[in-house]
């Protein structure tokens, strides 16, 4: 008898892809998975980073880089 990762092994891309969908979608409607403390402290960083940086809307940006000259 197969194993399941024997089984997967079997899989072409687009049904591994598929089952990874599927799985991605029932863990993050699973609300008994808490993030570790961690995540909020990493969380908490970027955005300090972020609102002590100096962003550019995304507009902008494109419009200065098209503006490059190489």
């Amino acid at each position: 008898m197969l194993n399941a990762y024997e089984i997967i092994d079997k899989w072409n891309l687009q049904e591994k892809l598929g089952a990874m969908e599927y799985i991605w979608a029932t863990l993050q409607n699973d609300t008994t998975i808490a993030s570790p403390s961690w995540h909020q402290e990493i969380l908490e960083k970027r955005l300090q980073e972020f609102e002590n940086s100096s962003a550019i809307e995304w507009n902008e940006a494109k419009k200065q880089l098209k503006n490059l000259q190489y």
